[in-house]
């Protein structure tokens, strides 16, 4: 157990490391505005996706967006480590425990397809594939979906804990 807590803080403070210094939501700019990356929307459809961010794209910037978007492949693996490890601290073996897991193994095999399709539309462009637009908005809800999901269950399993402990 100690281990796990272990894990767990150190997942952590790579999850704030990354938040605060890595990742990065502005990856491009019309000349204008920055342009905000799509995974950070709960849902689109491909169009308003491509009139938003992709049509807006300098295609010489395609390349730099690229190269940054390969930390979020990294991230997946550390929010899920984290998750997993507080998963572990809070909940007793069951059934509840294996949904919880499925989650977490599941949100970020939907953010790795969400970031495939991400960069393989980059590199498409100025080709539209508004139906591959489509399904890498259906990943990124998917994947936010589990995060909420997974984010109520630590909520809830904290409650039940401290309510424990004040009775």
């Amino acid at each position: 157990m100690k281990n796990v807590k272990l894990l767990a803080i150190a997942s952590f403070l790579l999850v704030v490391i990354f938040n605060l210094f890595i990742l990065r939501a502005d990856l491009a700019t019309d000349g204008d505005q920055v342009l905000a990356i799509p995974d950070l929307r709960m849902h689109y459809s491909g169009s308003i996706i491509y009139r938003e961010y992709f049509d807006r794209i300098d295609a010489n910037a395609v390349p730099q967006m690229i190269k940054a978007l390969a930390w979020d492949y990294v991230y997946p693996l550390v929010y899920a480590t984290f998750f997993f490890s507080v998963g572990l601290l809070l909940f007793s073996p069951g059934r509840y425990r294996r949904i919880y897991q499925v989650a977490v193994v599941a949100a970020p095999l939907f953010d790795y397809a969400e970031n495939s399709l991400h960069i393989y539309l980059l590199n498409s462009l100025p080709a539209r594939h508004i139906g591959l637009a489509n399904i890498m908005g259906l990943f990124t809800s998917a994947k936010w979906l589990m995060i909420l999901f997974i984010a109520l269950s630590i909520v809830l399993a904290l409650l039940k804990k401290l309510r424990s402990k004040l009775q």
